[in-house]
C-alpha cells in the first residue's frame, strides 16, 4: 500500500512538472519587429508611394500573423492620414527562429493632406500582439511656396526700388504738373513770377530726369515759394502793379524835350526793370515804396527843369532900358548860367541818396538866378512886357530812403551732371573692355542686381521656411502667408541697412 502511495505522488508530480515546463514554453514565444518603429517624410501629390519594409522574427514558430493598421491623426486630432492610404498585408503565415520574413509598407502620398500624423500598425499572433509607431509627415509641393517667396522678394524689391526713388519722383512730378496748373489757371500773375515759376519747374524737370532728386526738390520748393509769394498777397501785388503801370502811361505821354532828358529816360528805365522784376521784391510794400519814389522823383525833376526852360525863355526875351554896363554884364552872366543849369538837368541821373544832392543844389541855383532876374528886371519896368511867367520858389520834396532800382538778372540754376571717373581695379576694366556701350553696362548690372538679391533672399527663405519644414502647409494659408512676408520682409531689412551704411559713408 505504500508503494502504490509512492508511486501516486512521483506520476502527479512529474505530470505537474511537465505541465508547468510546456506553459513556460509557450510563453516564451515572441514576435520582434524591425525597425521598432517607421518614420516616413513625403511630399504630398507624389506619384510614386513611399515604402517602408518591417521584418517580423520570433522566437518560436508561429502560424496565422495578422497585419492591422488604423488611422493617423495630427497632435490636435483635428486631421486624419486615413489608414485607406496605407497598404499592408493582411497576414503572414510562418514566421519561425531560423528566418526573418519580411514585408512592405506602402504610404500612399498623392491624396494625402499635409501635416504629422502619428499612430501604429499592430500585429496579432496567437492571442498576443505588438505594435509599430508610425510617424508620417508630409509637405506641400514646393512650387507655389517657391513662386510666393520669390513673389515677397519681388514686392519687397519693388517697394524698396519705389520708395528710395520711385516714389520721390512721382511726388516732384505731381508738384509740378500742379503748380503748372495753377499758373496756367491765373491769367493777372505778373510775367515776372510766371517766368520765375516756369524756369523752376523746368529745372526741375530736367534734375529728375537725370535722377537728382535733390535738385529736384529744391528746384520744386523754389517754385512754390514764388508762387506761394505771388498768391498769398494777391490784391496788394495788383494794386501796387495798377499804380506802376499808370505811372508808366504817364511817362510815355510826356512831351519830346521831357521824354528825351536822361533823367526821365532813367526812371523809366528802373520801373520797367522793378516791373519785370518785381519776383524779387520781398513784398508788395515795398514795390509800392520804389513806385512812388520814382513818381516823386519824376515830379519834382519835371518841375525844377520846367522852371529852368521857363526862366530861360524869359531871360531870352528880356530887353534891357538901362545902359549901365553892370546890367549887362549881369544879364549875360546870368543866361550863361542859367543855359549852363539846363544843361545839367539834362545830364542828370537820379539819386537813390535819401536827399539827391545834386539835384537840390541845381535847384538852390534855379532860386538864386531867378532872384538875380527879379532885380534887373525892377531896374528895367519901362519897356519890358511884364514876364509871362510866374516862377515861384522851387522846394525839393524829401523822398523816403529806398534800395537800388536796379536788379541782378537772376542766374538760372543748371543741374550739374556728374562726369564719369576712371577706375584702376583690373576687374571695371575688364568689364569695361568687354561691354564697351556704358547703357548695356547699366542694364545689364541692374538685372544682375536685382537677379542676385532675389536669388538670395528667395533661397535662404525657401531653406528655412519650406525645406526644413517637414510639415509645410498644415497651417494652411499662415504657411503660404509667411512666406510672402519672410521675403518682403528680408527686402525691406536688406534696403534699410544698406541705405544706413550709404548714410554712414556719406557722414565720413
Amino acid at each position: 500500500m505504500t508503494k502504490i502511495l509512492c508511486s501516486s505522488l512521483l506520476s502527479l508530480t512529474l505530470l505537474t512538472l511537465g505541465c508547468l515546463t510546456s506553459n513556460a514554453a509557450i510563453a516564451q514565444t515572441k514576435v520582434l519587429t524591425k525597425p521598432d518603429s517607421l518614420t516616413i517624410t513625403g511630399i504630398r501629390g507624389a506619384a510614386t508611394n513611399e515604402t517602408r519594409n518591417l521584418t517580423l522574427r520570433s522566437t518560436d514558430p508561429i502560424n496565422n500573423i495578422r497585419i492591422y493598421a488604423f488611422d493617423l491623426y495630427n497632435s490636435n486630432r483635428d486631421r486624419v492620414f486615413p489608414k485607406s492610404l496605407i497598404t499592408v498585408p493582411s497576414q503572414v503565415k510562418l514566421v519561425n527562429n531560423e528566418s526573418l520574413e519580411t514585408f512592405p509598407v506602402e504610404f500612399n502620398l498623392q491624396n494625402s493632406p499635409s501635416g504629422e500624423f502619428q499612430g501604429e500598425i499592430l500585429i496579432s499572433y496567437d492571442g498576443s500582439e505588438v505594435s509599430v509607431p508610425v510617424i508620417v509627415r508630409v509637405k506641400d509641393p514646393w512650387y507655389l511656396p517657391f513662386t510666393l517667396l520669390v513673389f515677397g522678394v519681388l514686392l519687397g524689391t519693388t517697394v524698396s526700388s519705389y520708395s528710395r526713388s520711385g516714389r520721390v519722383a512721382d511726388e516732384i512730378a505731381v508738384s509740378i504738373e500742379s503748380l503748372r496748373t495753377q499758373l496756367k489757371s491765373d491769367i493777372d500773375i505778373p510775367q515776372s513770377f510766371a517766368s520765375r515759376i516756369s524756369t523752376h519747374l523746368i529745372d526741375a524737370e530736367f534734375a529728375k530726369d537725370a535722377k537728382q532728386i535733390d535738385s529736384a526738390q529744391k528746384s520744386v520748393t523754389e517754385a512754390r515759394n514764388f508762387w506761394n509769394k505771388w498768391i498769398r498777397q494777391r490784391a496788394d501785388w495788383l494794386e501796387a502793379l495798377r499804380v506802376g503801370n499808370i505811372l508808366k502811361d504817364n511817362l510815355t505821354k510826356l512831351p519830346v524835350q521831357d521824354a528825351q532828358t536822361l533823367y526821365i529816360q532813367a526812371i523809366q528805365k528802373d520801373l520797367t526793370n522793378i516791373i519785370l522784376t518785381i519776383a524779387d521784391i520781398p513784398n508788395p510794400s515795398e514795390l509800392g515804396q520804389k513806385i512812388n519814389q520814382l513818381s516823386q522823383q519824376q515830379d519834382t525833376y519835371l518841375s525844377i527843369h520846367h522852371q529852368c526852360l521857363s526862366l530861360q525863355k524869359d531871360l531870352d526875351r528880356f530887353k534891357l532900358t538901362n545902359t549901365e554896363d553892370s546890367d549887362h554884364d549881369k544879364l549875360q552872366a546870368l543866361k550863361e548860367q542859367v543855359t549852363k543849369l539846363n544843361h545839367q538837368l539834362g545830364e542828370i541821373l537820379p539819386s537813390n541818396q535819401e536827399e539827391n544832392t545834386e539835384l537840390k543844389a541845381i535847384a538852390t541855383e534855379i532860386n538864386q538866378a531867378f532872384d538875380t532876374f527879379k532885380t534887373l528886371e525892377d531896374n528895367n519896368k519901362v519897356e519890358n512886357d511884364p514876364p509871362t511867367d510866374n516862377i515861384p520858389e522851387i522846394e525839393i520834396a524829401e523822398s523816403k530812403s529806398v534800395k537800388d532800382a536796379t536788379t541782378e538778372v537772376p542766374v538760372l540754376s543748371v543741374p550739374e551732371i556728374s562726369s564719369p571717373q576712371t577706375d584702376d581695379n583690373f576687374i571695371l576694366k575688364v568689364i569695361a573692355i568687354l561691354i564697351r556701350n556704358p547703357t548695356q553696362r547699366l542694364q545689364i548690372f541692374s538685372i544682375a542686381g536685382y537677379l542676385t538679391t532675389i536669388t538670395f533672399l528667395a533661397g535662404t527663405g525657401f531653406n528655412q521656411l519650406y525645406l526644413e519644414s517637414p510639415t509645410f502647409g498644415s497651417n494652411g494659408i499662415k504657411d503660404y502667408f509667411a512666406l510672402i512676408a519672410w521675403g518682403f520682409g528680408a527686402e525691406a531689412t536688406r534696403n534699410a541697412i544698406t541705405n544706413a551704411l550709404r548714410k554712414t559713408d556719406v557722414s565720413k
